[in-house]
């Protein structure tokens, strides 16, 4: 699943110098938004 590999680059990214840490925070905000994305178009294809 693509959000998992998003989230295991995103922990290798957390044991990194403080440096490396915009790159981190950027890939946990474009994961927020692939979840976000991803449970509108769920609600949509599945009405609950």
């Amino acid at each position: 699943m693509v959000f998992q590999m998003i989230l295991e680059i995103y922990r290798k990214n957390n044991d990194f110098t403080p440096e490396k840490s915009h790159f981190g925070l950027a890939l946990s905000v474009i994961a927020n938004l692939l979840v976000a994305t991803f449970l509108a178009v769920s609600d949509r294809v599945v009405p609950s």
